[in-house]
C-alpha cells in the first residue's frame, strides 16, 4: 500500500480518490501515514474509503489538513465525536460527510 501511495505524486490532478472494498491488517501507523498522503494531495474534491480491518479500532483521523476534499465518504468505521472532531478540524472545506458515528457524549460540541 505504501508503494501505492507513493505514487499519488505522480497523479496532480486527481479529483475522485476512492478505495473499494480494501481490506487492510497493517499497522496503524501505516494507515495513517496513507490517510496523510490522500489528504496531502491537492485536488481530489471526493474521497470515498471503503475499509476493512483485522481490528475494528484501527481507524486513525489524518494529522495533514487538506484544502480540496469536499466530499468524503468512511464506509465500515464508526468514529467517534473526538474523532468527528479532528476529521472536521483537518478537512477544511468538507461539506458533506458520510459516515456511521457512535453516540456523543452530552458534553460534545463541534466548532465549525
Amino acid at each position: 500500500m505504501k508503494r501505492v501511495v507513493l505514487q499519488f505524486r505522480h497523479l496532480p490532478l486527481l479529483r475522485h480518490f476512492t478505495l473499494i472494498n480494501c481490506h487492510l491488517i497493517f499497522h496503524r501507523n501505516t494507515l495513517r501515514y496513507v490517510l496523510n498522503r490522500i489528504w496531502h494531495l491537492p485536488k481530489p474534491t471526493h474521497c470515498h474509503l471503503d475499509l476493512h480491518f483485522q481490528y475494528t479500532s484501527e481507524f486513525c483521523i489524518p494529522t495533514i489538513r487538506s484544502k480540496s476534499i469536499e466530499h468524503l465518504c468512511i464506509e465500515n468505521i464508526s468514529l467517534n465525536s473526538n474523532q468527528l472532531s479532528r476529521l472536521f478540524r483537518c478537512t477544511l472545506n468538507l461539506q458533506r460527510l458520510t459516515s456511521s458515528i457512535d453516540k456523543f457524549s452530552k458534553i460534545t460540541q463541534f466548532h465549525l
